[in-house]
This record gives C-alpha cells, sequence and structure tokens, in this order.
C-alpha cells in the first residue's frame, strides 16, 4: 500500500501474484527474483524471514555460469 498509494502506482496483475510469494516467505530462506518492482518493495518490510537475491547472484553463489 506504501509503494501503490505513496507513489501513485495502480496495482496490477501481477502484485496479486507478488502477494503470494511475499506471505509465502516463512517457509523459505532465499528469495530469488529479478522483479526490481517487487524487490523494492520486499525490502521495504521491517522484518522479513527471507534474504532476497537476483537470478545472477545465486548463480554467482553457487559457483555456476549455466543459465
Amino acid at each position: 500500500m506504501k509503494r501503490n498509494l505513496g507513489e501513485g502506482r495502480k496495482i496490477s496483475q501481477s502484485d496479486y501474484i507478488d502477494a503470494e510469494r511475499c506471505g509465502a516467505g516463512p517457509y523459505f530462506d532465499v528469495l530469488v527474483t529479478d522483479d526490481a518492482e517487487f524487490r523494492a518493495t520486499c525490502e521495504l518490510l521491517p522484518w522479513r524471514p527471507f534474504e532476497i537475491e537476483g537470478f545472477s547472484e545465486l548463480r554467482a553463489r553457487l559457483g555456476s555460469t549455466a543459465r
């Protein structure tokens, strides 16, 4: 709500999917996403049970260069 109302963004269909992914947060340790808008929203959470990283960060962490 902070980003939608405060920044004048409209609610899109993908926001509902993002809400479900974020709601599942207690069940995983790392959320991997390259969705900049979703990542920005998650980073506003004062406490979250998961870390956020992009796919390139995941590949680097796992030591894989394969796509």
